[in-house]
């Protein structure tokens, strides 16, 4: 999947592979996530949002399973609970 640059403060870049509805996002911290089942039009909204870290936390953050597929853990991550299952830990924007 080809990674694209993407202008934000939360995320470096994304790629999103339409035949397996699989969305790849690089957080600035280096981590790598793949979101799975990741509809088209979620796609569409994320990059025309002006706030792409904010439009991740709203609308695909918990929503959609998802592994760490590389990057560092830093002390800046939590583990969230979906459905009572608790999720692979995500980056957390400090403010």
């Amino acid at each position: 999947m080809p990674h694209f640059a993407v202008e934000s403060t939360t995320l470096k870049s994304l790629s999103y592979l339409t035949e397996r509805s699989l969305l790849d996002l690089e957080f600035r911290d280096g981590a790598v996530y793949r979101f799975f089942d990741v509809p088209p039009g979620c796609l569409e909204q994320l990059l025309a949002s002006d706030s792409k870290g904010a439009y991740f936390n709203l609308r695909i953050r918990n929503r959609f399973r998802h592994q760490r597929v590389s990057g560092a853990v830093s002390n800046s991550v939590r583990s969230d609970t979906v459905a009572g299952k608790t999720t692979l830990p995500l980056p957390v924007k400090e403010n």
